[in-house]
């Protein structure tokens, strides 16, 4: 099971960004309007809010908290290298100054977006995922023309008490902890999954502006 999954997922990580498309172009500049800014690192599975439940003593009494069972929780493992700041400008398709404006519900990729009859297999072998979306509010272009708004997609989230989690790259968790108007810098990649135009956040391509 855990070679199956290994396998599902560097499938599914290696399509999205083969079919981003990413084109090179001139710009050299991460960061063109030299704002202050500091790398941002996942917090990990300490940000993620994991399915727990109290299991029962002999007694009849909560006990102490636990995780849920494998068929609520699945983590995966997935580390990819991260690109380098002399290297974004020119790898990725989008890049923009802005701030959080909305998390939206996370959502499988199941036709209907709701969730699977059994998650497990859905996952492992039928290739269907948890995703979640953030709206960011612009507030200065860095590469491309954003727009005042862009929606980046995050892989993994919660429906239904039924959470999946990649450990590596950022997750929606990651940016739920940060404080309220907190500005970034964000580059971002194109790609056909789930759907057609889905921006994904490129391997480390996430930067505070700090005041």
């Amino acid at each position: 099971m855990k070679m199956k999954k290994t396998i599902i997922l560097s499938v599914s990580i290696l399509l999205i960004f083969l079919a981003a498309g990413c084109l090179s172009n001139s710009e050299d500049t991460f960061n063109p309007l030299n704002k202050n800014v500091s790398e941002f690192h996942t917090g990990g599975i300490e940000n993620v809010p994991v399915p727990m439940y109290y299991p029962l003593d002999e007694n009849g009494t909560p006990s102490q908290k636990q995780f849920m069972d494998f068929y609520h929780f699945i983590q995966v493992n997935n580390s990819m290298p991260a690109y380098s700041p002399e290297d974004l400008p020119n790898e990725s398709d989008l890049a923009f100054y802005g701030t959080v404006k909305e998390i939206h519900p996370s959502y499988w990729s199941t036709p209907d977006g709701q969730t699977p009859e059994n998650p497990q297999q859905a996952f492992h072998y039928d290739n269907y995922c948890i995703y979640t979306d953030i709206v960011f509010t612009v507030t200065d272009p860095a590469k491309g023309n954003p727009g005042d708004e862009v929606v980046v997609t995050f892989l993994g989230g919660e429906v239904d008490d039924f959470v999946i989690f990649f450990d590596g790259p950022l997750s929606p968790w990651d940016f739920e902890k940060q404080k309220e108007g907190q500005e970034y810098l964000l580059y971002l990649t194109v790609s056909s999954i789930p759907k057609e135009g889905t921006y994904y956040l490129m391997p480390g391509g996430a930067f505070f502006v700090n005041e």
